[in-house]
């Protein structure tokens, strides 16, 4: 059985406003997030422009950002508006799968492969032929792209 089509109107305009902030809040959350991004992935020493660092942080997040919402945030929100009303619970699921996309991405992309490759990055056999885990697969992958 086939739905009837419908026109739709056009999503109001704070829908629109909303796809607009979200790669400026991404930077911007981005380049205030910085040093406590810095103190927690175990950095030594200072860097020799924090400043310049935070707002290349920030560009690569609101990058991120646009994309994502170009790429995916504006096109499932309009097939989720067509299938009928967006409850506010699916909205923010649908945002929180989205906006971790691209560390997934990252993950497939980049960690997996090098936790996998056996002695191509530190895989997951060790010199001993002693198997790892893959907690510390993890943490000698994240030592090696560090």
């Amino acid at each position: 059985m086939t739905r009837p089509t419908t026109s739709l109107p056009p999503p109001p305009a704070r829908v629109w406003g909303a796809f607009a902030a979200t790669p400026h809040v991404a930077g911007l959350l981005a380049y205030l997030g910085f040093p406590a991004v810095w103190a927690l992935g175990g950095h030594d020493g200072q860097l020799t422009d924090p400043a310049g660092a935070a707002l290349t942080f920030g560009i690569i997040a609101a990058v991120f950002g646009l994309i994502v919402t170009i790429a995916a945030a504006v096109p499932v929100a309009l097939w989720l508006r067509r299938r009928g009303p967006v409850s506010i619970g699916h909205a923010l699921a649908t945002g929180l799968a989205l906006g971790n996309a691209p560390f997934a991405f990252y993950l497939l992309g980049l960690v997996l492969p090098a936790t996998l490759k056996p002695d191509g990055y530190r895989g997951a056999v060790k010199s001993g032929g002693r198997m790892v885990g893959p907690r510390e697969q993890a943490v000698d992958t994240l030592r090696l792209w560090t």
